[in-house]
């Protein structure tokens, strides 16, 4: 869920927020009833090209007492290119600090994306651990379909 607040010429201000829902068994998906609420602030210097900065809070409404507290602060730092023919590709930088196991982690988030038409898109991307113990874990990757309002 997101609302754009203020856009002028090149300057944008957006809000966020997304309720996440424990999935799956331990070590797969979820395990925490969390909010996270997100401002976005987006630069475009040109029409095909965007910068955007957003911080974002995670926390726990509801879980269970074996799981530690959620407490994360995600900075997304993004570039992203569009051309005519529908193709989305960038870059995320995503520094991320775990509050309750007091640790940083850095991502490298390269990412391709194409708009199917109707305000529906495809993507893939790749979160490449750049610090800490999450290099020796490797990269993830991702396939998504979304739906833009």
């Amino acid at each position: 869920l997101s609302y754009k607040l203020h856009t002028k010429g090149k300057h944008s201000l957006a809000v966020a927020g997304k309720l996440g829902f424990p999935t799956g068994k331990a070590g797969f998906g979820s395990q925490y009833l969390s909010l996270t609420p997100a401002i976005t602030y987006i630069f475009a210097p040109k029409p095909s090209i965007i910068l955007a900065v957003q911080p974002q809070y995670s926390f726990h409404l509801f879980k269970n007492a074996l799981y530690p507290d959620l407490s994360l602060l995600t900075v997304k730092l993004l570039f992203a290119k569009f051309n005519k023919s529908g193709f989305i590709y960038g870059v995320e930088l995503k520094p991320i600090v775990n509050f309750t196991a007091s640790y940083f982690n850095l991502f490298i988030s390269p990412f391709l994306s194409h708009s199917l038409g109707g305000g529906f898109n495809i993507l893939v991307l790749c979160d490449i651990p750049a610090t800490g113990a999450t290099i020796k874990k490797g990269a993830t990757y991702q396939l998504g379909f979304n739906r833009n309002f």
